[in-house]
């Protein structure tokens, strides 16, 4: 079946219309590899009354940004989506997402982006999770549990990928892991995801010595040299290990705060309360700035480490809390912030931004990996006085489908 493809799914696929005789409105068909502007030919994989998905049998009339994807595993590989656009179609259908969601679900139609954030489009991530199963090493592949073993990866940081076979030496010593989370350092850090405690043997203490691996799991040093994780952003220093929450994209998380505190303009006297805070990326940015700042968090843990960067920065002026802000407390709403940060994860800020009693002078920076639930929460922002006033579609992740947003908002 040929098929005009018309507009991009917020996953990643190509969307286009099959007409049937005798009806005024075609079914809404899936094209997974379809490019907006493409007429291509598919098969189809699945169909009920209203849907339809299908699957990419041939490139009739091909966009002119198509590429061939640079990655040899790219057609069994599930990790990237997107490496056959180039890089700034790619950035443009991401904009057009992002747009598209504030005009659906927030009833946001005027929509002016700014400037989007971006980094190199290759080897961006400073963090990768490895599956493993057995002595294979790799991803899951497209629409399979099946784990695609491969020797190196375009989007991983380059530290990663010259350590890879040198991690693989790793697994048949590592019985009952699932899974490997590496981080680029040095040393190099390699976090095992196991359920049950793992067996240090002589021979695997003397592989991470040799090979400069530090071996953790659960937050405890299992092997190897300390891997000290670090990052700087500007005067402001952030010690973090491999179970704390970090961006994976260095270039994109400095880009970030950077537009955070120049959008939100914190003045000496001001306040800032800093939701689902983390080790404190926005919170610690903005302290030397400001009076005060209250960071709020679910993880224990994390707020832990936040006020050790706290002291570490001698920064004073911070309060960290723990609260679950899906199911928010009292512990901080009595907080009078002249600057909100909301930096949720995917699930979105809706409980918090209902909880917390808007004075309606605030303003408001809203991070998000999800424009779907950012799009959501602008609307219910708008029922409360605010007004957008900036959005940003931030490319965290290159040659995938995710998309991550900035927003301002303030009292209209």
């Amino acid at each position: 079946m040929q098929l005009q493809i018309d507009t991009f799914s917020h996953d990643g696929r190509g969307i286009g219309r099959v007409q049937d005789k005798g009806k005024r409105f075609g079914k809404t068909c899936f094209v997974e590899g379809a490019l907006p502007g493409e007429t291509v030919s598919v098969e189809i994989s699945k169909e009920n009354r209203r849907l339809i998905e299908a699957s990419l049998a041939d490139i009739d009339v091909p966009h002119p940004q198509r590429v061939q994807p640079e990655c040899r595993y790219y057609q069994q590989c599930g990790g990237c989506q997107l490496q056959h656009a180039d890089i700034a179609l790619q950035r443009s259908l991401k904009e057009d997402v992002l747009v598209g969601q504030f005009q659906r679900l927030a009833q946001l139609n005027d929509i002016q982006l700014s400037e989007s954030l971006v980094s190199e489009p290759w080897h961006t991530r400073r963090r990768v999770r490895f599956s493993i199963k057995g002595e294979t090493l790799g991803f899951n592949g497209r629409g399979s549990n099946k784990i695609v073993d491969i020797k190196t990866c375009l989007i991983a940081d380059q530290r990663i990928n010259q350590h890879l076979p040198d991690i693989k030496r790793l697994l048949p010593m590592l019985k009952g892991a699932t899974g490997l989370e590496v981080i680029a350092n040095e040393p190099l850090v390699v976090d095992v995801l196991a359920k049950q405690p793992l067996v240090v043997s002589p021979e695997l203490a003397a592989y991470c010595e040799q090979k400069q691996l530090s071996l953790w799991h659960k937050g405890k040093l299992l092997a190897g040299p300390a891997g000290e994780l670090a990052y700087q952003i500007d005067s402001v220093t952030f010690q973090y290990n491999a179970s704390h929450f970090s961006q994976v994209n260095a270039a994109i998380n400095e880009q970030m705060v950077r537009q955070a505190l120049a959008w939100a303009a914190p003045k000496a006297k001001e306040t800032v309360l800093d939701l689902f805070c983390g080790i404190g990326n926005f919170a610690l940015s903005f302290a030397p700035h400001v009076k005060a700042v209250v960071g709020v968090e679910g993880s224990e843990h994390s707020i832990q480490q936040a006020q050790v960067n706290a002291q570490l920065n001698q920064l004073s002026n911070c309060q960290f809390l723990v609260d679950n802000l899906f199911e928010p407390s009292n512990t901080w709403a009595s907080t009078a912030a002249d600057i909100v940060v909301l930096d949720p994860p995917r699930a979105g800020a809706q409980q918090a931004v209902d909880h917390y009693p808007w004075q309606g002078n605030e303003r408001i920076i809203y991070v998000s990996c999800d424009p779907a639930t950012l799009a959501r929460d602008a609307k219910l922002l708008t029922s409360k006085g605010f007004a957008l006033q900036q959005l940003a579609m931030m490319d965290m992740f290159p040659q995938t489908r995710h998309i991550e947003a900035m927003a301002l908002f303030a009292a209209e």
